[in-house]
């Protein structure tokens, strides 16, 4: 398997890079489930670049798929970035409700995406969301710009709703009944941070990655800028490699 953080670039990418510049606007229909054009490939792998949700939710299917069957044995999962979102959006409904506020999450979308078998999750913003602690950890690629007053200020509404939702769909323990108590929310430290602006998203997806994983070497601390930028052009080049190419081998194929 290729290192989870290349530390040199490969000898290729000026060669993909060249490619990709001159025809921007190339579209892939249905790459790895996704339509996308060159340039998409292109801000992936160009240091600083913002990069869209479409990104995100492309990396985490990307990493999913490649640890498929670690992610089984650990019984982990990625949530996708319209889950939390999702859940934001029903704060009011929530605290309004007096009683019962489980049926505010009768939501066909939430329960269905939660027991589907085999699904992957993923969040741009890194969340583990652990059922064993009880708690909610806030991988923050950037920890100075928000204290964590700002960050309970966001995340206190999840962590209410999500006692609620594991009640729901989640098999309790054997002779055993979930809490209902809310999640605890603690923040992750002692890891790179990036001060960069930019690059918030992939290094969330990585440190995702890197946390299912039991977080081996280089560690989420072993994490330079440096690693950063060789880090996104490999991905742009893995997710071509293995998502685009094949849509047309198969083609010629057929």
């Amino acid at each position: 398997m290729e290192k989870l953080v290349p530390t040199v670039e490969d000898t290729y990418f000026r060669f993909f890079e060249n490619m990709l510049v001159g025809n921007p606007k190339v579209l892939h229909l249905n790459a790895g489930k996704f339509d996308l054009d060159n340039q998409f490939f292109l801000e992936l792998a160009t240091s600083q670049e913002w990069v869209s949700t479409k990104h995100i939710e492309a990396l985490v299917e990307y990493v999913a798929n490649r640890h498929e069957e670690i992610l089984k044995e650990r019984r982990s999962i990625f949530l996708p970035p319209w889950f939390v979102t999702h859940l934001q959006g029903k704060a009011s409904a929530f605290n309004a409700a007096k009683v019962n506020k489980g049926r505010v999450l009768a939501d066909g979308r939430l329960s269905g995406f939660l027991t589907k078998e085999g699904r992957k999750w993923g969040a741009e913003v890194g969340l583990c969301i652990s059922l064993t602690d009880w708690r909610v950890l806030v991988l923050d690629p950037n920890p100075r710009l928000k204290d964590m007053a700002a960050v309970w200020g966001l995340l206190e509404v999840v962590s209410n709703m999500l006692p609620y939702l594991v009640e729901k769909v989640c098999p309790p323990p054997e002779d055993e009944a979930y809490s209902l108590e809310p999640f605890t929310i603690e923040r992750m430290g002692c890891a790179y941070e990036n001060r960069r602006s930019g690059d918030c998203g992939p290094v969330a997806v990585k440190f995702l990655e890197l946390h299912a994983l039991g977080n081996p070497h280089p560690r989420m601390d072993g994490l330079t800028d440096e690693l950063v930028d060789i880090m996104r052009k490999q991905w742009a080049m893995n997710l071509y490699k293995d998502w685009v190419v094949p849509v047309y081998v198969g083609e010629e194929m057929q």
